[in-house]
């Protein structure tokens, strides 16, 4: 399975903190599974940085990611596009996550992001979910991918508590 790591999720896992629950470490060294780290992910770090945030330089990110095994997901313009299809969300109104979540859509894949932690409820799959058929429309064979991240999404939730 492909998982696109939101920028906490990536972080984290790269430097093995204790932040990720069990499940979410099961799902990040499964070999099954492609990881995915955004071009948005590399972005933010860099504004978070810049801004005295975030105490890691967006180079020593990328590099932490590659050592980790993570493949960079670039941001196309169909992301971008695919950005407009969202509605408008509390959990999500950050720019950032909602690049990640457009691209999980349009590339059919999974997204892992704070869903996977035990403290925090599952709003991702709201929101996939809530968008899927407007952006299912646009983009066919979309609505499998989304029905299967869904199926998985509930499982890792399941596992973690939720």
């Amino acid at each position: 399975m492909r998982v696109l790591l939101d920028t906490h999720i990536a972080l984290w896992a790269a430097a093995g903190a204790p932040q990720l629950s069990s499940e979410a470490i099961r799902l990040i060294e499964d070999p099954a599974n492609t990881l995915l780290v955004s071009a948005a992910a590399i972005w933010e770090i860099a504004i978070k940085h810049a801004k005295g945030n975030l105490r890691v330089h967006p180079h020593d990110a990328r590099s932490a990611f590659r050592l980790a095994g993570f493949a960079e997901l670039p941001i196309a313009g169909e992301h971008a596009e695919a950005v407009a299809a969202l509605p408008l969300h509390d959990d999500h109104a950050d720019p950032f996550d909602r690049v990640m979540i457009a691209q999980a859509l349009h590339e059919g894949i999974a997204l892992a992001d704070a869903s996977v932690l035990p403290e925090h409820p599952p709003a991702t799959i709201s929101v996939l979910l809530e968008t899927g058929s407007a952006f299912c429309e646009k983009h066919p064979g979309v609505e499998q991918a989304l029905l299967s991240w869904h199926e998985e999404a509930t499982k890792v939730t399941a596992a973690a508590g939720h």
